[in-house]
This record gives C-alpha cells, structure tokens and sequence, in this order.
C-alpha cells in the first residue's frame, strides 16, 4: 500500500514530522491543543525530539538527541544533559509511522473477546500543491466490541501523497462509541534544510 509503503521510507531518508493532537472539548465543543511533538531523523545515526504538552498543570517541554547511539536531553529551560548510550537508535517512521498498518478486514479469530475490526480505503481527490502533484487518499478502521455491538469506535486518516511517492500531511480523526469525535492528530512532513548536531552538554547524569 502506497501510504505504508511512505511512512516506512522515513526511516532511510532526512525528514522532519511534526505532529500536533487536540482533544474536543465536551463543554465548548472545541479543538483544544493537548501536545505537538517533532522528530527529525538523519540516517544514519542522528535523531532528534521535541515534545510538548498542553494539557497538564503545567506546561513541559522535553528534547532528546541522539549521536550516534550517544543520547542527550533537555527538560524545559534547563541544561542539556548526556543521559547514557542506546543500542537501538530511534526512526521518525517508529514514531509517526504505522497509523495504518495491523488492521485487517473481517473477523479477529482465535480469541472470542476480540473485537472486529474493519477498514476501508477510498480516493477523495487529486489536486496540486507547490506545483507538484498531490492525491488524497482516506483510510478508515472500524471496531466493534464482540461483547457489546453498540460500543463501535472509529478511526479516520487522510494521507496527502506528493507524486514522487512522499508524504506531505496526515489527519487522523478518531470517534468515541457515541459517534461523537474525540481525538484530531494532524502531521506535516519535511524533508529539506534538516541538520542534528551535537548540543553542548552542561552535566552528565549520574548512573
């Protein structure tokens, strides 16, 4: 599949995602911004992120960097600290990948609780955007409890594909049992003028 196929070349390429989710609010019935994350990876060996949440008491802001499996981090306004090695060096496809991928129309078999799962998968336009190409392709999954055939959730993703094959946005909207929407996570992907290095280190942390 065309969207699985480009969520895994961001591994093997220099992209930057940045992915922003809102939670609905049930009492004004607006988008509230709960987090943004950004990850940016250069194959190989350099990988950076930055997360921050909106919907705690108090705003938070944390950076990781890794260097050739040397791994860095920053909380907030603090310094940066060298927080040990990692054998398994992270991907921007690891993170933002594989909205699509384990779902499987039919039945789920082997386990009687297990719920059904569908999708279905449509073209909703071809269109043009910096001059290139672009088609939009939606894919939407379906869960239906085996206990209980009124509790079915959704989840709706939108893939914009430029015509050399590479992302450029995803939304993926997910409904509550209720039909009601619940949860809006939207992706910019970036493949240009990325560069990671090193940041200055202030302290160790102690092991």
């Amino acid at each position: 599949e065309k969207t699985q196929k480009a969520e895994r070349w961001l591994s093997n390429i220099a992209s930057r995602t940045s992915m922003t989710r809102e939670d609905l609010d049930e009492k004004s019935k607006q988008w509230v911004l709960s987090s943004t994350f950004i990850t940016e990876n250069v194959p190989p060996g350099r990988y950076r992120w930055v997360q921050e949440n909106f919907d705690t008491p108090t705003k938070r802001r944390i950076e990781m960097v890794t260097i050739d499996g040397r791994r860095y981090r920053k909380v907030d306004k603090g310094p940066w600290e060298e927080v040990g090695l990692t054998t398994a060096l992270n991907s921007s496809a690891g993170v933002s990948g594989g909205v699509s991928g384990g779902v499987s129309n039919g039945v789920s078999v082997g386990d009687r609780s297990a719920p059904r799962i569908s999708s279905t998968a449509r073209l909703i336009e071809q269109t043009t955007i910096d001059i290139r190409n672009v088609t939009v392709y939606e894919i939407r999954t379906v869960s239906t409890p085996a206990v209980d055939d009124l509790k079915v959730s959704s989840r709706t993703v939108r893939y914009w594909l430029r015509d050399d094959g590479m992302l450029l946005k995803k939304i993926e909207e997910f409904e509550a049992a209720d039909k009601k929407p619940t949860r809006r996570v939207t992706t910019l992907y970036d493949y240009d003028n990325i560069k990671i290095d090193a940041p200055a280190v202030v302290k160790k942390e102690n092991n």
